[in-house]
């Protein structure tokens, strides 16, 4: 290749995705002492080869989405880095194939130094400017996996997908946003579920962060697909606490309890955390007295200043720590009443049902800072529902109530706890009604008679039945088979039906339709089904109208069968 032998040969460890090394043929002993091995050089290795190529057919030809392309991955149970120390893909691997140079040949090396730090002597890397590392960077045309056109049209979609983001992006290049932890929590259950098959925690996701869902089923790591309505599992989670905690006298004497404990052992504490902070305090004092001390002879550091001032900003910040420890020493507070504790409780269940930032951490102190959630499904149904685990105990209570931040809340063996489990399923709101269709189709009636009595279609009174047998797992009778089982196989006659002897005894007597449905209380036209009826069950030709009227002596009604006027 014209590289000359001391450049590109390298150790295995350090080979890239897609690429292996092997020994180099006689170069036994061209390393001295008595541990020397033979050269190794750069290989393509065919198994990783493949998948590098497949991520760029989906990047480029199918122009699959990231998120696609780790799903898939990770469905497959492809290979990754050395390096990794997961075996499920993320946005990262997939972006460093994409753009790394090496597929089309071009080889950089020396791109970052070494820099030891004077404070703690430890040994950073950072990178070398383009010029400078520019000298090193090889062009191996056989170890290419990408042509060069292909790997042009990757890093031009790349650039596109960033320009629809640049907007949202900081000046580093990351996403707006905070890190976990270094902002107010944005809803109550920030960063409270975890998923409980792979321990990741749920992210807010949906139309205008609605839903919560485990990022682990879109990178395919993961098979809990279900989404978490967020409104709908804060509402129940406040209902569950609010009934288990306030409404139960024993738990309020034993809140009452640890209140008073959690009092005292702060009063205890207060002395020995400032003694801690004390020590800390020292050490940072004397690292900015190294720093100033470095600055002042002259020494080369990088970023001097700006250590130094995060050095002294530390000292600052431990300072004002110990002034709030000392005031508190000095001014304990009363020890908790059970009135106070009761009016505290009260508080606390309106800070909950809030908006405030304070409720989230409250929510966190009370449940032990987690929410494990596991997918249940159901049989024969596409969607299911997430279920959730967590517990509450009196020092928690406790330690959400008082004022402070306890980092050792005082907890004992036999302290009350309570294990807690939500469906996050919203109640049926057909059940009452599938339980009332279901108790008349035990009865024996028709689904046409239950629908007369529940006033709703034939439909719904089969909806409802067929959603009481799947609700519970059962199978859903045949209506046939069960018409079978009844001592009659339809509803009850009509009236139609059951006039239909009256009406041809009327009508022989010479009486007019109209004067028959007078006589049986009921409309004309029912009479004229009882009458087709009576002829249609005995296969008899039904007598035309007109025909009938002519063989009666009259052919209107009588003034006597005239209604009022």
């Amino acid at each position: 290749s014209g590289i000359p032998p001391a450049k590109w040969p390298v150790p295995k460890a350090a080979a890239t995705f897609g690429y292996t090394s092997r020994e180099v043929a006689g170069t036994e002993g061209s390393r001295r002492g008595r541990s020397s091995k033979p050269r190794r050089a750069y290989v393509i290795d065919d198994d990783e080869a493949l998948w590098v190529m497949q991520i760029f057919d989906w990047w480029v030809r199918d122009e699959w989405p990231i998120s696609r392309i780790i799903r898939e991955l990770t469905k497959r149970s492809a290979p990754k880095d050395h390096r990794s120390t997961t075996s499920s893909w993320s946005r990262g691997p997939v972006l460093n194939v994409l753009q790394n140079t090496k597929y089309i040949g071009i080889w950089p090396w020396g791109e970052n130094e070494n820099v030891r730090d004077p404070e703690t002597g430890t040994i950073r890397q950072e990178p070398r400017s383009d010029e400078e590392c520019g000298q090193w960077t090889r062009h191996l045309p056989h170890l290419a996996l990408i042509d060069e056109e292909t790997f042009r049209l990757a890093q031009q979609r790349i650039e596109v997908n960033a320009e629809k983001c640049a907007a949202h992006r900081s000046a580093n290049g990351r996403l707006n946003g905070s890190r976990q932890g270094d902002a107010s929590p944005r809803h109550l259950l920030s960063g409270l579920i975890q998923c409980e098959e792979c321990g990741r925690t749920f992210h807010v996701g949906g139309t205008h962060g609605r839903y919560l869902f485990c990022p682990g089923s879109r990178q395919g790591s993961c098979s809990c697909s279900t989404q978490l309505r967020r409104d709908r599992a804060e509402r129940m989670i406040l209902d569950e606490i609010g009934r288990r905690m306030i409404d139960d006298p024993a738990w309020l004497d034993a809140v009452w309890d640890s209140c008073r404990q959690a009092w005292r052992q702060a009063a205890e504490q207060i002395p020995q955390e400032i003694a801690a902070v004390e020590r800390v305090l020292d050490e940072r004092r004397k690292a900015v007295e190294r720093l100033v001390d470095l600055a002042e002879q002259g020494t080369a550091v990088p970023e001097l200043s700006d250590r130094l001032h995060q050095r002294r900003q530390e000292v600052q910040e431990l300072v004002q720590r110990i002034d709030q420890l000392r005031r508190s020493q000095g001014n304990p507070g009363p020890e908790p009443t059970l009135d106070n504790v009761r009016e505290q409780l009260a508080k606390l269940g309106q800070l909950l049902a809030s908006d405030a930032p304070a409720a989230a951490g409250a929510l966190r102190k009370l449940v032990g800072g987690q929410i494990v959630v596991r997918e249940i499904r159901r049989e024969g149904r596409s969607r299911h529902y997430l279920q959730g685990h967590f517990s509450i105990r009196t020092s928690r209570v406790a330690d959400a109530l008082l004022p402070g931040d306890r980092r050792d809340p005082v907890t004992k063996e036999d302290e009350p706890e309570e294990q807690i489990v939500i469906d996050f399923v919203e109640p049926d709101p057909l059940a009452a009604e599938s339980d009332q269709a279901k108790a008349m189709y035990d009865e024996g009636l028709l689904s046409v008679e239950i629908a007369e009595r529940m006033k709703c279609s034939k439909s719904k009174v089969t909806k409802l039945i067929k959603r009481w047998f799947e609700s519970r797992g059962l199978p859903v009778p045949d209506g046939r088979s069960r018409r079978g089982t009844l001592d009659r196989g339809q509803r009850i006659d009509p009236l139609y039906q059951q006039l239909a002897d009256q009406v041809k005894a009327c009508a022989e007597e010479g009486l007019l339709f109209a004067e028959i449905a007078g006589q049986l209380g009921c409309d004309r036209n029912t009479v004229t089904s009882a009458w087709v009826y009576w002829h249609e069950s005995r296969s008899l030709p039904i007598p035309d109208g007109r025909s009938r009227r002519k063989n009666l002596s009259r052919k209107s009604r009588s003034p006597s069968a005239l209604p009022d006027p």
